[in-house]
């Protein structure tokens, strides 16, 4: 995608230059292995979820008219 090659040139042509301030032949080629993320990003959104799930839980029986007249 687009976007993905332009912030992976951001990130690597500070670094891909000679001490002359040449570019690097051959240049820098950074990719991502989604086949490592996917299942990561699957956890992560699923703990999120868990989260909320019991967040919105443990709301339900809470009496906020009590608690707001509490001092």
């Amino acid at each position: 995608s687009g976007a993905g090659w332009l912030m992976s040139d951001l990130m690597v042509s500070s670094v891909a230059v000679t001490e002359n301030g040449r570019q690097v032949v051959p240049p820098f080629i950074l990719e991502t292995d989604f086949r490592f993320l996917a299942p990561l990003y699957a956890v992560l959104i699923g703990i999120f979820a868990l989260s909320v799930y019991r967040l919105t839980r443990s709301m339900r029986n809470l009496d906020f008219h009590a608690i707001s007249r509490m001092e």
